[in-house]
């Protein structure tokens, strides 16, 4: 068995879903843009969000979408580790705010990629894609 991982960087690339006549039909991912979550593990109990990813984006790990998404997937995996501390996320955005290239789904992609890999990968792929939908509700 490997030792625990005690950081995770996950990118998740940005998205048009609104192309001519294919309105909410056809859709692309952005090549090279996008956005980076780190996870960590922390002291303190809970999701805590280090770095909004910028300043007009909530601290509040329960108004984020990769704190939300990272809830969704512990939620999921009944990790019984959480209760012994907490996650840490940093997000980094390379996508622009209300900017029409999925910056919110996006982050929770990475957050639900990244807190997955800390946790040693318990979901599969169509559990990571509820715990990223649950944030977006």
């Amino acid at each position: 068995m490997s030792p625990e991982r005690r950081s995770v960087v996950a990118f998740a690339p940005g998205g048009v879903g609104n192309i001519g006549p294919g309105l909410d039909i056809l859709g692309l991912a952005l090549a090279g843009v996008g956005d980076t979550v780190r996870a960590e593990w922390t002291a303190s109990p809970g999701i805590q969000i280090l770095d909004p990813g910028h300043a007009d984006l909530p601290t509040d790990a329960a108004r984020h979408t990769a704190g939300l998404a990272a809830r969704a997937v512990i939620d999921r995996s009944g990790d019984a580790r959480r209760a012994k501390g907490g996650v840490g996320l940093t997000v980094t955005k390379g996508l622009p705010l209300s900017g029409g290239q999925g910056g919110s789904a996006a982050s929770a992609v990475a957050g639900a990629v990244a807190v997955n890999a800390l946790l040693g990968y318990p979901l599969d792929r169509w559990a990571l894609v509820a715990a990223a939908l649950a944030a977006e509700e």
